[in-house]
This record gives C-alpha cells, sequence and structure tokens, in this order.
C-alpha cells in the first residue's frame, strides 16, 4: 500500500511539472488609455441681496449723532467661474425714488465696516460712486456690513429713504 501512494504521489507530481513545462507566458504588453473632461465654469453671483437696512430711530437733541444698524446684515456671494482670479463687490448711493434726495444729499452718511468671510474690511463712507466693499475668491463668501449713520443735528425731522446699488464683477 506505501507503494501504490508513492507510485501516485509521482504521477501527480510528473503530470503537474510536465504540464508546467509545456506551458510558456506571453510578453507583457504595455497600453495607454486617454482620459479627458471639459470642465466649465460657474456663475459669480449672489446668494442673498438684503432688502432693507434699517438704522435705530433718531431723535433730534441739538448734536450730531451716529447710529446702528438695527439687525446683522450681510450679503451672500458665491464665486462658482473656476478661476483663480478675484471679484469686486462695489456699492453706491442713488435715490429711492427718481427726484428725491439720498441721505448724502440730506448730510447723512451711511459708513460701513465691512468683513469678508469674518476678516475685518477697510472702513468707507458710501456716495453717490462705486467704492468697493470687499474682495474675494472662490466658492462662498459672506459680507457682514456693520453699518452705521451719521445724521447731522440740523437734519429736518422726516422718514428717509436710499438706494444702495450694489456691482459684483471680476476684479479689475
Amino acid at each position: 500500500m506505501k507503494l501504490v501512494k508513492m507510485i501516485a504521489a509521482g504521477m501527480v507530481v510528473g503530470t503537474v511539472g510536465m504540464s508546467a513545462m509545456g506551458v510558456s507566458a506571453d510578453e507583457i504588453r504595455d497600453g495607454q488609455t486617454e482620459a479627458e473632461v471639459t470642465v466649465a465654469g460657474g456663475e459669480l453671483t449672489f446668494s442673498n441681496v438684503l432688502p432693507k437696512i434699517e438704522f435705530a430711530k433718531v431723535t433730534l437733541d441739538g448734536k450730531d449723532q451716529t447710529v446702528q444698524q438695527t439687525a446683522t446684515n450681510e450679503l451672500g456671494i458665491n464665486d462658482y467661474r473656476g478661476v483663480t482670479t478675484a471679484w469686486d463687490l462695489q456699492v453706491k448711493e442713488q435715490a429711492a425714488v427718481e427726484g428725491e434726495k439720498t441721505f448724502s444729499d440730506q448730510g447723512m452718511i451711511i459708513k460701513l465696516n465691512p468683513t469678508l468671510n469674518n476678516t475685518a474690511g477697510t472702513a468707507l463712507d458710501i456716495t453717490d460712486e462705486n467704492k468697493t466693499v470687499a474682495t474675494g475668491s472662490r466658492f462662498e463668501n459672506t459680507v457682514g456690513l456693520n453699518a452705521s449713520l451719521d445724521v447731522p443735528k440740523d437734519v429736518t425731522a422726516a422718514t428717509y429713504t436710499t438706494q444702495l446699488e450694489w456691482t459684483l464683477k471680476p476684479a479689475e
């Protein structure tokens, strides 16, 4: 019985060895495939524009006064253009209704102390000329306005309105 097992084992080893000798591997061949995609740039847009900035009520007392905004005022900007160039946010004041006076025509000055994504910017007074409020870059951005209003002591008691025109454009 031992002899039969040894013969059987020898046959298996011989068969495997013979079959391995008869097989040859193909040559390894290299190949290349090119992959391509076109990525189109998106838009530079406002995600949020304030409908109104309200200031605290002013009671005339014979002195110039400065009042603050009554709520947090922020603008949202999305830049999905897919470029590395920045954008500029500008603002100017114009009459809310044609022929009416602006705040600055009445001697009142809106001041902004802006932040971009919680980083302080440069304070500015809003006039009838475009001024840069913030310069930013890609993806979602939040511009905090931190507005205040300077009111002269000799302004006439009334409710005043003015219009702020925002311009969002690629930086020059």
